[in-house]
Formats: C-alpha cells, sequence, structure tokens
C-alpha cells in the first residue's frame, strides 16, 4: 500500500542507500520496502440505451425529489441501490484457466459538455478490469519530512501480457453490449466511440483514461527472499516487537476486491499476537438449534486462509 512503507521508510527501515541520500538514519536495511506495488486498473465503456429506465430519468428534478422522499421513508429507490448492480468475472481468453478479468455494469453514464463538465445521459457505464497484472511499481519517500508526500510509481500495462489482456477484457465488455438480447435498446457506444477499434486505439485510450481501482498492494510483501519485508507471521525482517497486518504484506494481489482479504490479514494478525503472548483462542459453544452467525474471528480467518 502507500502508507506503511513510507512510515517504514521514515523510520529508517528500507533500502539503505534510498534511506542514506536523504539523511535518515537506517535502522535496518531492507531493499523490499516499497517494491513490489501492485494495482488492478480500470477502464470505462459508455453505452447508450433506448427504450429503458436508467439513473438518467431517475435523476430527473421531480423523480430525485422522489426518490429522496422514498429513501428517507423505506429505505428504497435510488439512493439506496451499490455502485454497481451487476459484477462479471470472466477469462479473457479461453487458454487461461480461471477468470482473470471483471466488469462491473451501472446504469447510469455521462457525456462532457463544451466546458468539460460531465452531463448525465440515458446509457450505462461497463468498468473493466483485468485482475492478474504482471506489471510491479514502487512507493518511496522523497523527504525525511513526515509531511511530504512519497513518490508513487503505479507503473500500470508495463508488460505485454498486461497491454493485451486488458485489451481482450475490453473487448469482451463490447461483445455483451452487441449481445441480441439488448439490440432493440442499445443506442450508440460514445465512449470511447466508434475511433477506438484496433488493438492500439484501444491502448491509446486505456493510457489517456483509465484509472486506479483503489487495490495497491505488496509494497511490503510476505516471504522469505531478499526483497521480503515481513515474515509468516508479520513480523518485519530484523526488527524486533513491528509487524505489519494490511494489503501491503500481499506478495501478490488477488483476483477480485482486496477489502476482504485486507480484513483477514487484521483478524489473523489479532490472533498471532495473543498466541504469541500466551494467551489461549477458544470459540464459543452453539447448540444445534441456533441458527448459523457470523464467523468469530478465529473461524473466519482459518476458513479463509
Amino acid at each position: 500500500m502507500i502508507n506503511s512503507p513510507q512510515l517504514l521508510e521514515l523510520s529508517g527501515i528500507g533500502d539503505q542507500a534510498h534511506l542514506q541520500t536523504l539523511g535518515i538514519t537506517v535502522r535496518q536495511h531492507l531493499p523490499g520496502v516499497g517494491e513490489n506495488l501492485q494495482d488492478h486498473l480500470t477502464i470505462n465503456i459508455q453505452q447508450g440505451l433506448d427504450g429503458v429506465p436508467t439513473f438518467y430519468e431517475e435523476t430527473r428534478p421531480l423523480a430525485l425529489f422522489n426518490n429522496i422522499v422514498k429513501y428517507l421513508l423505506k429505505g428504497r429507490g435510488l439512493l439506496a441501490h451499490p455502485a454497481a448492480q451487476v459484477g462479471v468475472f470472466l477469462r479473457t481468453h479461453k487458454k487461461v484457466g480461471r477468470p482473470d478479468a471483471q466488469i462491473h455494469f451501472a446504469p447510469a453514464a455521462s457525456e462532457p459538455d463544451a466546458k468539460g463538465n460531465l452531463k448525465p445521459t440515458p446509457g450505462t457505464t461497463a468498468t473493466v478490469c483485468y485482475l492478474r497484472p504482471e506489471s510491479r511499481g514502487s512507493v518511496h519517500v522523497r523527504s525525511a519530512d513526515p509531511a511530504a508526500a512519497p513518490a508513487i510509481r503505479a507503473n500500470y500495462l508495463d508488460t505485454e501480457n498486461d497491454r493485451s489482456a486488458i485489451v481482450a477484457a475490453f473487448r469482451r465488455a463490447r461483445e455483451i453490449f452487441l449481445a441480441p438480447a439488448l439490440h432493440k435498446y442499445r443506442g450508440t457506444e460514445f465512449r470511447p466511440g466508434p475511433l477506438a477499434q484496433s488493438d492500439e486505439q484501444i491502448l491509446d485510450y486505456v493510457r489517456s483514461e483509465a484509472e486506479s481501482v483503489y487495490h495497491p498492494v505488496g509494497t511490503c510483501k510476505m516471504g522469505s527472499d531478499s526483497m521480503a519485508v515481513v515474515d509468516e507471521r508479520l513480523r518485519v525482517h530484523g526488527v524486533q516487537r513491528l509487524r505489519v497486518a494490511d494489503a501491503s504484506i500481499m506478495p501478490t494481489i488477488v483476483s477480485g476486491n482486496t477489502n476482504a482479504p485486507a480484513i483477514m490479514i487484521a483478524e489473523k494478525c489479532a490472533d498471532m499476537l495473543l498466541q504469541d503472548a500466551g494467551v489461549k483462542i477458544t470459540l464459543p459453544e452453539r447448540s444445534s438449534e441456533q441458527q448459523p452467525r457470523r464467523s468469530t474471528r478465529k473461524a473466519a480467518a482459518t476458513a479463509t486462509v
């Protein structure tokens, strides 16, 4: 992630040469701190729709007022919708053994006006994301001043596989919009539109318009190699009584959203802290008549691992 390697480097834990150039006293030489940054990149396709209601109609002044009332009285309507109504995991190629791309669909779209402001329009948006990027970036402090922002090098689309995979996922999303079931509702694709047809044109669009899914991981990776920062119990190598417990310890990014795995990492770390302190962890017993309930921390961590 971002702040974990920043805090370590400011504390003198990181690549010795880099820290010395900034005048930071080296406490532990760990060259992997801040390296191995991975993130999911997403690109939008916006498809016009006709004859089917979208958020455009629901956000007109009278309709929006009705939706506010509906939400306040019943907790329903437009304001109760999630960010996306449909999520799809798919394979970019038949040779791929398991899904390596994700698409989210939302019944909302917009077009920029003459001033560049986004104006709602009837349509839908598909956000296309390649889930297993090979590209690696970095996060490093630029100053010994803790208030100074670190240098973040995302390095998206650095490998040929990443570039070809995002193009393939983009084309699969377009195929969905061309399905016969959508024929009578399908309008014009206005983003990126007809000018993005070849692989090179699609890549140009991705490079200029893609955004982060906010899934940065890997900058304090777990392992035993020379670039590892923490061990299998999340302890920082060579430093006593210091652990890292967030998505930065992932050696490789997960093929999906990172929130649940990050929670699991924190829960597992809490258990390991208790174990190292000699605290015995027990699970509450449950009678057969009781309804299934959410697992305790220990059960959830064990099941996820």
